[in-house]
């Protein structure tokens, strides 16, 4: 790392940016094992509001996992550290992991993105799934045979481009394709196929925002972990495909399916937003914002079903709460009250003990009331730094 040569750098497109406005980001690739010398230039641009989110890329957290693919990550313990480091400083970062790595079963992969809510990073996870790429192992077909890795032809890993649905799928497919990892000696196709579920799921759920904060106050106040929380809610939905989410999961594997077998690009359209193919989290996504109350309702029975929420006034505060803290077209009045009889807040945010007390909360949003401004905004361009959520900062306790 070239400390001097990179800080003077971050200086000069912060000068830049002060100067003329642009560039309104800037990317780059992070030093994962050195955030005492990152956090400095990551200042200098988050500062001048450059900054795309400080990656930390663990690839996995099975240690099986990167022997197999001769990586080594800092320790959790360093983990930890960092991830305090950079939120001390306001500082956004996000962690990628890769799903379909050899020896990564579809266990430890679930295990380990619940590790890493469990380590108290709730920001941003980017979760890519295994492509073979030259110059790496997944060209060397002696290790290939290693690790049994089967790959399946698919189209380019492509989202935000226009889609003329109009046009027939088979006339939209292109001749430039590419291989992902689908199978190998630790997963089958099923695996894989399932292990997506899980993947869109916790993207959508949790790094999205809508089932963030839900999750959070039942693992402080009930003790449930994220891994039991989510793993339980993905058995619920799938096992009722009529309901808003069991859709939405069936049309992901049913098009997953379709992608392997060459016969579907990557992502959903939605054409009432925009003719662009987003990722199958962000569609869900958007698909929440436009219809929430729908799925309000299925959240409000899971909790009660399955987690156990029986006080309904408790129930309502914590789906309440939820909703506060999404940056929503229909939230987006720059500023809403709302009156709460439990200390929600101060269970999510301050690991408090779950008791009565009349308040208020005043929530401060940012102000996009179009559809594909919001979707483009907060779920495309600025998901790494957490858009999709109310900052902390932005929230103010009203004493009644």
């Amino acid at each position: 790392m070239y400390f001097d040569k990179d800080i003077s750098l971050a200086k000069y497109v912060r000068d830049k940016k002060e100067k003329f406005g642009y560039p309104h980001a800037f990317r780059v690739t992070w030093a994962k094992g050195m955030a005492d010398k990152v956090i400095h230039i990551a200042k200098i641009l988050e500062d001048c509001k450059a900054q795309k989110g400080v990656t930390i890329a663990l690839q996995s957290m099975s240690p099986d996992v990167l022997k197999a693919v001769r990586r080594k990550n800092i320790d959790g313990g360093k983990l930890n550290e960092f991830i305090e480091m950079y939120e001390k400083q306001n500082i956004s970062s996000y962690v990628e992991l890769i799903w379909g790595l050899p020896e990564e079963t579809i266990q430890s992969f679930v295990s380990g993105v619940s590790q890493i809510m469990e380590d108290g990073f709730h920001n941003y996870l980017d979760i890519h799934i295994m492509e073979s790429l030259v110059n790496t192992p997944f060209n060397d077909p002696e290790y290939n045979k290693k690790y049994k890795v089967v790959t399946s032809e698919t189209q380019l890993f492509f989202h935000h481009r226009h889609i003329d649905e109009s046009i027939p799928m088979k006339d939209r497919l292109h001749d430039d394709t590419t291989q992902f990892v689908t199978s190998t000696v630790s997963y089958t196709q099923s695996d894989w196929i399932e292990g997506n579920g899980f993947r869109w799921l916790v993207l959508f759920g949790h790094y999205l925002g809508p089932l963030q904060f839900i999750a959070r106050f039942v693992r402080n106040n009930f003790d449930i972990s994220y891994k039991e929380f989510y793993t339980k809610l993905l058995n619920y939905i799938e096992s009722e495909p009529n309901s808003f989410l069991g859709s939405e999961i069936h049309d992901v594997k049913k098009n997953l399916n379709l992608i392997i077998q060459n016969k579907r690009h990557w992502g959903k359209v939605i054409s009432d937003v925009a003719n662009i193919n987003w990722s199958f989290e962000e569609a869900t996504a958007i698909h929440i914002m436009k219809n929430y109350p729908s799925f309000q309702e299925q959240l409000h029975s899971f909790l009660k079903e399955i987690i156990g929420v029986t006080d309904l006034v408790l129930l309502n505060e914590i789906l309440l709460y939820q909703k506060s803290r999404m940056n929503y077209t229909s939230n987006m009045t720059k500023q809403k009250e709302y009156q709460f009889k439990y200390n929600i807040h101060d269970v999510i945010e301050n690991d408090e003990s779950l008791k009565l007390k009349s308040h208020k909360l005043k929530f401060k949003y940012c102000e996009i009331s179009d559809e594909y401004e919001w979707a483009k905004t907060i779920l495309w361009f600025n998901r790494r730094v957490g858009d999709y959520k109310v900052n902390i900062d932005n929230i103010d306790l009203i004493n009644t």
